[in-house]
């Protein structure tokens, strides 16, 4: 198996991007955190897009982080190759999980998760 054709991950160690958008607002992935935590602090949906990545294997990790509130995460890949670029609209507690294979983002989880004490 030829070495380049393995992608390995790579986690950002950047300040996690906070978002806290005003109604409706778009807002843009920063390129340096792997960790992007979304506030749709009004009833519109906050729109959070995720540009090319520099270095293929870089993982986004996208969390919404307020209830009652939807994030909606565009990417710049056609998965379905439809001619539209992918979007996943995610809401409380929810996240979706992507790596860059260097030639678009490769979808690696979506989901939920409640911590308790």
């Amino acid at each position: 198996m030829a070495l380049d054709n393995n992608i390995f991950p790579l986690f950002l160690k950047g300040d996690a991007q906070v978002l806290g958008a005003a109604a409706g607002a778009t807002e843009s992935w920063n390129g340096t955190s792997s960790l992007v935590f979304a506030d749709g602090i009004d009833a519109n949906i906050t729109t959070f897009t995720l540009g090319d990545a520099d270095l293929p294997g870089t993982i986004v990790v996208v969390r919404n982080i307020t209830a009652t509130y939807t994030v909606k995460v565009v990417t710049t890949t056609d998965f379905h190759t439809d001619g539209d670029n992918e979007d996943y609209t995610i809401a409380d507690n929810e996240d979706v999980t992507f790596m860059w294979t260097g030639e678009g983002w490769a979808l690696l989880s979506t989901g939920s998760s409640v911590v308790s004490s």
